[in-house]
């Protein structure tokens, strides 16, 4: 319960930052990981994408999907393998890239006010427990 206490809290959160910063129009919560990732590394396989952002795949490509539609995303054929594809950042989304940092900064801010060092590296550990359970669960039912 309080972790999903703490979830909704959050998306609630999230979506006043990313409406105070003018970025509504652009993008929503729950795109986070997977733009974040695309800023750290471009051009990217989808399937490597669901990996680091510890994403169902279908979950990937409906986020993906939307960044396409909000024109901050495209998909191409890997030149290599046509059957995979990869996805790229737009010089849009490269414009706002400043404006998401600065956003990002403030929310971490914000979660982790009142901790120690110590704890958030604690409860980083323990969240990505939690996530690659969570992500574990749909790995192995869908098979």
């Amino acid at each position: 319960m309080l972790l999903g206490r703490a979830y909704l809290n959050y998306q609630t959160v999230l979506q006043s930052a990313i409406e105070a910063e003018g970025l509504e129009n652009h993008f929503r919560p729950g795109q986070g990981s997977v733009l974040f990732s695309l800023f750290e590394e471009d051009g990217v396989l989808m399937s490597d994408l669901a990996a680091r952002t510890s994403l169902a795949a279908s979950s990937v490509t409906q986020i993906v999907s939307q960044m396409e539609t909000a024109g901050l995303a495209k998909r191409t054929r890997d030149p290599e393998d046509g059957r995979a594809v990869r996805v790229h950042l737009t010089p849009l989304a490269r414009r706002l890239e400043p404006r998401c940092q600065a956003l990002n900064h403030r929310m971490r801010g914000l979660l982790e006010a009142g901790m120690s060092d110590a704890e958030v590296s604690e409860l980083r550990r323990l969240l990505g427990i939690v996530v690659g359970n969570l992500h574990g669960y749909f790995t192995t039912s869908s098979k």
